[in-house]
């Protein structure tokens, strides 16, 4: 995962990490099939199997589909466990990317259909704030990913927008931890993304600069981190102005 996770904080050597990441999976799957009502040996595979399933959504979605759906004939062999129906939100709105490569959005929606269905079961959502990373968190980004896969900008600029301030409620603490900065990064990517695509440069710049705000802080904490100059690039390529880097300054 940390070679090769391209949703945390990794390397980004995902060629590296497949490899070591398929013979773990291929351990705890062998395990886990020789109890299928063992929770324990059940739940080891998501740790493995969810990167193995991000890694290929954009090269191979018909293989990350493939993952996807294993893990979740997994997690439905043990009943009455919370956390294999959250287990379950995560990899039927993980599952909504690589529907959308494929060309089936109608399929997409009926994941995220199950996704909030889990979600309302578990009394996880709907509510007024939202953490970093949960399986709420996830589920609101597909569905704004399914709106703008379908070229409807402005509500996946709604949608982004709602699950930010729901973030925010939630009190995150993206300037002393990495992880927090990871995802709230990513927020702030795809719904620039989506604002410019809605014709709303202003919102979309504005964004970026936060976006941009945020590594710079992480290059003064961790100066000369591997990780962290990589973000830092990304963004300052993305943000607005000849030099936002020296705007900032």
């Amino acid at each position: 995962a940390i070679l090769g996770d391209p949703d945390g904080i990794s390397l980004n050597r995902p060629a590296e990490a497949v490899a070591p990441l398929e013979r773990s999976f291929a351990i705890a799957d062998e395990i886990a099939h020789k109890d299928p009502n063992d929770a324990f040996s059940n739940g080891r595979i998501q740790t493995s199997g969810m990167v193995l399933a991000r890694i290929a959504q954009d090269t191979d979605p018909q293989r990350s589909l493939g993952y996807y759906d294993h893990l979740l004939k997994h997690f439905a062999q043990i009943k009455n466990n919370p956390q294999m129906r959250r287990y379950e939100v995560t990899a039927e709105a993980g599952a909504v990317y690589p529907l959308l490569r494929m060309g089936k959005t109608e399929a997409a929606r009926e994941r995220l259909k199950i996704a909030f269905a889990r979600l309302s079961e578990l009394k996880l959502y709907p509510r007024d704030d939202v953490a970093l990373g949960s399986e709420a968190d996830d589920a609101l980004r597909a569905s704004a990913e399914i709106e703008a896969h379908g070229r409807h900008f402005e509500r996946a600029v709604e949608i982004e927008n709602a699950l930010l301030a729901k973030i925010m409620a939630s009190k995150p603490e993206p300037e002393d931890d990495l992880a927090d900065a990871v995802d709230l990064s990513r927020l702030f990517g795809s719904l620039a993304d989506f604002n410019d695509a809605a014709h709303q440069a202003e919102s979309a710049a504005a964004l970026r600069l936060r976006r941009l705000q945020l590594w710079q802080h992480w290059d003064r904490k961790l100066p000369g981190n591997a990780f962290v100059t990589q973000q830092l690039n990304a963004a300052r390529a993305a943000a607005p102005g000849p030099d936002p880097a020296a705007e900032i300054r």
